[in-house]
């Protein structure tokens, strides 16, 4: 048997929590450095949740132009991530 990738190894590891923490809260952050596993970590703890990348210029028009609507859009929850866009930091995840 492979030994396993210790970035998988902390996935599994962290997604029950932060499961168990979604359910608590109405949301939950997931912060870290560039390429540590945070959206692979999200998607895979919450597969049936709508995944949105707030750097496609589509979704940050969406965003910035109408926040409330895209707000009310993600009713049962959504999976966020981004980069700094502008110079403003979005919240990630």
């Amino acid at each position: 048997m492979p030994a396993q990738q210790p970035d998988r190894l902390v996935g599994r590891e962290l997604a029950p929590h932060l499961v168990e923490e979604f359910g608590r809260y109405p949301f939950a952050t997931v912060t870290g450095p560039r390429q540590s596993g945070k959206t692979t970590l999200c998607r895979t703890a919450f597969p049936s949740l709508r995944y949105i990348d707030l750097d496609a210029p589509d979704e940050r028009r969406f965003v910035e132009s109408d926040p409330r609507r895209f707000l009310a859009g993600l009713e049962g929850g959504a999976i966020l991530t981004s980069t700094r866009i502008g110079g403003r930091g979005y919240v990630s995840h």
